[in-house]
C-alpha cells in the first residue's frame, strides 16, 4: 500500500515538473514570437515555477493515492492548474485578493464540468502503452492552451478581443476534450504512444535550456535608412531616466544614507545640478516632458486612453534626422510605444513581467498570503512587478557590444525599479534587512488597502525605497564600466536624471502623480559632457526639460520647438520661471499648477485634499513646511499672473489621440499605482 502511494506521488512529481518545464517553455515562444519581447531566463525563475508546480503535482499525487486512482494524477494536476491560474489572472482583472463566491465557487464548477468531460472521453483510450502514455502526452499538449487563455487575460495589445474571458473559458474546456477525442482515435500503438511522451519531455526541455543559454537577443543593426550622415565628430548619447527617484535620497546630492557611491564617483568627471525640476510628478506626464522639451500645459501627457500626438516631434526624430541610430529600453508601461513615446527609436523595448511570465501572479499572491517571508526570501526570488534594472543594462551592454553601426548611437534607458512595491534585492537594503522584525514590515501592497504605519514601518518603508535606490546604483556603475572598456565612456554624452519623486507621507500624502510638492518635483540631474574630466557644480535653478535642448546644442543644433533652455547657459542669465503642472484624467485641463520664480513657489490646486493656494520660500524653506500665503499675498498675486501670462501666451495644449482601452490592459498600471 505504501509503494503504490508513494510510486503514485512520485509519478505526480514528476508530471508537475513537466507541466511547469511545459508552462515556461510556451511563455518563453509567446514572449518571443507574440510580444517581440525575449526573456532573460534566470534560476531564480525556474526555481520559482519548479516550486509551485511542485507543490499542486504533491497535491494532486496525495489525492490520487487517497482516491485509489493512480490514473488520475495527470486530470487532477491539469485541474488545479486551470483552477489555480485562471482564478489568479480572473482576481487581479477585478482588483480582488480575497475569496469570491462569484469567481472561486463558478470556476470550480467549470473546472470540474470540464474535467469530467475529459475523463469520460478518455475511457475508451486503449489499453497498453497508449493509456499509460496518454497523461504526459495530453497534459503536455494542454498546457499551450491554458497560457494562451491566461495571456487573453491579461495585457493582450497583440491579440486584441472584445470579450476575452468567454474565449478563454471556452478555449481551456474545448482543447483538452479535443486532444483527449483525437488520441483516442488516432494513437493505437506503441510506437507512436511512445514517440509522443519522448516528444513531449524533450521539446519544452529544449525550448527552456536554449532560452537559458542564448538569452534575449536583439539586433539594432539596419533599423532604417539615416536620412543624413552624422558628423564625424558626433559624440553617443546615453540617457538614463530612474523612474521615482527623489533627489534627496540620494548621497551625492548630501543624503546621509550612502546610497549612491557609483554617482557620487560618476559626478568626478560630470556636471550635478542641485536645483533640478520636473515638470509633473507622474511618469505618463513628466517623461513627454523630457523627451519634447515641453511642459505638460502643451502637451497635454497620456492617460490609459490617450496617447501623444504626432504632432508632437520628440527628441529621438530630431537625433534620427542627425544620423543617429536611436535605441529605448523601457520597464515602465507608459513609456512604450501604445502611448505614443516611441516615436523616433529605430528600436524599442518595452521588459513586461505580467505579461510575459505567469510568476507575476504567483509572486503577487504570496505577497498577499505571506509578505514577510517572501520579503525576507527576496535575494532568492525573480522580480515580479517589473523587470529589474539589470535586466535592462545586460541588454544595454548587449547592444553596445554587438553593434557594428557606423551612425552614432543615441540610447535610452527608463528603469522603474525605484517605484513601488520597492522590490530591490535584500542586500542592498541598510544592513541587509537585519533591522527588519515581523511586526516592523509592512508591504507595498497592505499601504494599498490605507494601513496605518508606525514609525518604526516607516522607517522601514523609506530603507526598502533607499535599498532599490542603491541597486539602482550598481547597476549605473556596472553600465559604466562597460563603457569604459569599450572606450566610449570619454567620448559619450551621458545623462542620469528622474522622470519624479516618491512621497512617504510628506504633506500626510504617499506615492505620487497627486501633488506637486517638493518631494515629487526635485529630481537628480547629472551630466557628464563629452570629454568632461573634471567635477563641476550648478546651483542655478534648471528644469527637466532643459535636457532636450541641451543634447541638441552639444550636437550644435537648436531646438525651436523646445520650451527648455540649454543646461549650458545656467547661471549666465537670470533663471526663467518653472512651471509644472498635474493634468487631469478625463479633461485635459490642469488640476494642479504651480511656478517656482525668484526662491518662491507657488502651488495653485483644483483638488479635493489640498489647499487651493499655498506659497513657499524654497531657498529656506525647501520642505515646504512653512505656508507664506498669508504673510506675503503679494508675491502670490505676482507668480499667479506668471502662470496666467504663461498659459496665454502658450496656447491651446496640443491634441492627443485617444486609443482604445480593452478591460484587461489596466492591470500593469494598476499594479504600479497609476490606476485605481
Amino acid at each position: 500500500m505504501m509503494k503504490t502511494t508513494l510510486r503514485t506521488i512520485w509519478g505526480a512529481l514528476q508530471l508537475a515538473l513537466l507541466a511547469a518545464v511545459s508552462v515556461l517553455a510556451t511563455e518563453l515562444v509567446y514572449a518571443h514570437a507574440i510580444l517581440d519581447s525575449p526573456v532573460r531566463l534566470e534560476p531564480s525563475i525556474v526555481g520559482l515555477y519548479a516550486a509551485v508546480f511542485g507543490l499542486m503535482g504533491l497535491g494532486a499525487g496525495i489525492a490520487s493515492a487517497l482516491l485509489r486512482r493512480p490514473g488520475a494524477t495527470s486530470l487532477l494536476l491539469g485541474a488545479g492548474m486551470t483552477l489555480l491560474v485562471l482564478a489568479l489572472r480572473l482576481h487581479d482583472l477585478a482588483d480582488l485578493w480575497t475569496a469570491s463566491v462569484t469567481i472561486d465557487g463558478g470556476l470550480l464548477l467549470f473546472t470540474a464540468a470540464a474535467a469530467a468531460a475529459v475523463a469520460w472521453t478518455a475511457r475508451s483510450i486503449g489499453d497498453g502503452v497508449p493509456r499509460r502514455a496518454a497523461p504526459t502526452v495530453l497534459l503536455t499538449a494542454y498546457v499551450p492552451a491554458l497560457v494562451f487563455a491566461a495571456k487573453l487575460l491579461v495585457n493582450t495589445s497583440a491579440i486584441p478581443l472584445a470579450h476575452p474571458l468567454p474565449v478563454a473559458l471556452a478555449l481551456v474546456a474545448a482543447w483538452p476534450l479535443l486532444l483527449t477525442l483525437v488520441y483516442r482515435l488516432t494513437v493505437t500503438s506503441a510506437v507512436a504512444s511512445t514517440r509522443l511522451v519522448v516528444i513531449s519531455w524533450f521539446a519544452p526541455f529544449a525550448i527552456v535550456a536554449a532560452s537559458a543559454l542564448g538569452g534575449p537577443s536583439h539586433s539594432a543593426e539596419g533599423a532604417i535608412a539615416r536620412p543624413t550622415a552624422a558628423r564625424p565628430d558626433a559624440p553617443p548619447v546615453i540617457w538614463i531616466t530612474i523612474d521615482t527617484l527623489r533627489a534627496d535620497h540620494m548621497s551625492v546630492y548630501g543624503y546621509p544614507v550612502r546610497t549612491t557611491p557609483r554617482l557620487e564617483e560618476f559626478a568626478r568627471t560630470a556636471t550635478l545640478y542641485t536645483a533640478c525640476g520636473s515638470q509633473a510628478p507622474s511618469t505618463w506626464q513628466s517623461v513627454p516632458s523630457l523627451l519634447s522639451g515641453l511642459t505638460p500645459y502643451r502637451h497635454g501627457g497620456v492617460t490609459e486612453t490617450r496617447k501623444l500626438s504626432d504632432d508632437l516631434t520628440l527628441l529621438p526624430e530630431m537625433l534620427q534626422r542627425q544620423g543617429y541610430e536611436t535605441i529605448g529600453e523601457s520597464a515602465n508601461p507608459w513609456v512604450s510605444a501604445r502611448y505614443g513615446m516611441t516615436q523616433g527609436f529605430d528600436e524599442f523595448h518595452l521588459y513586461n513581467t505580467d505579461d510575459e511570465l505567469m510568476l507575476y501572479d504567483f509572486m503577487k499572491l504570496a505577497m498577499r498570503l505571506d509578505p514577510w517571508d517572501v520579503f525576507r526570501l527576496r535575494d532568492y526570488l525573480p522580480s515580479y512587478a517589473y523587470v529589474p534594472f539589470g535586466t535592462l543594462v545586460d541588454q544595454a551592454v548587449d547592444t553596445l557590444t554587438a553593434r557594428r553601426s557606423k551612425a552614432p548611437l543615441f540610447l535610452y534607458l527608463q528603469p522603474v525599479d525605484p517605484h513601488g512595491p520597492y522590490q530591490a534585492p535584500l542586500h542592498y537594503v541598510a544592513n541587509g534587512g537585519a533591522g527588519f522584525t515581523r511586526a516592523d514590515y509592512v508591504s507595498y501592497w497592505a499601504l494599498k488597502t490605507g494601513v496605518r504605519l508606525a514609525p518604526k514601518q516607516h522607517d522601514g518603508l523609506v530603507a526598502l525605497y533607499d535599498g532599490a535606490i542603491t541597486y539602482s546604483d550598481a547597476e549605473l556603475g556596472r553600465l559604466f564600466d562597460r563603457l569604459r572598456e569599450l572606450d566610449l565612456f570619454d567620448r559619450s554624452l551621458i545623462v542620469v536624471t528622474a522622470d519624479h519623486g516618491e512621497q512617504f507621507y510628506d504633506h500626510g500624502l504617499w506615492r505620487h502623480s497627486n501633488s506637486l510638492y517638493q518631494a515629487l518635483l526635485h529630481v537628480p540631474l547629472l551630466v557628464k559632457y563629452p570629454n568632461q574630466h573634471t567635477a563641476s557644480v550648478v546651483n542655478d535653478p534648471v528644469a527637466s526639460f532643459d535636457i532636450m535642448p541641451t543634447i541638441l546644442r552639444v550636437l550644435g543644433e537648436g531646438c525651436p520647438t523646445c520650451e527648455g533652455h540649454p543646461l549650458q547657459e545656467a547661471g549666465k542669465t537670470s533663471a526663467p520661471p518653472r512651471f509644472a503642472y498635474l493634468m487631469g484624467h478625463d479633461d485635459v485641463k490642469p488640476v494642479i499648477r504651480s511656478v517656482v520664480a525668484d526662491g518662491w513657489k507657488l502651488i495653485l490646486a483644483d483638488k479635493q485634499g489640498l489647499p487651493p493656494r499655498q506659497l513657499f520660500r524654497l531657498d529656506t524653506d525647501p520642505n515646504e513646511t512653512d505656508d507664506q500665503l498669508v504673510a506675503h499675498p503679494e508675491v502670490a498675486t505676482r507668480l499667479a499672473s506668471l502662470i496666467d501670462r504663461y498659459e496665454a501666451t502658450a496656447g491651446p495644449t496640443v491634441s492627443s489621440e485617444t486609443i482604445k482601452l480593452a478591460p484587461a490592459e489596466t492591470q500593469r498600471l494598476r499594479a504600479l499605482g497609476y490606476v485605481q
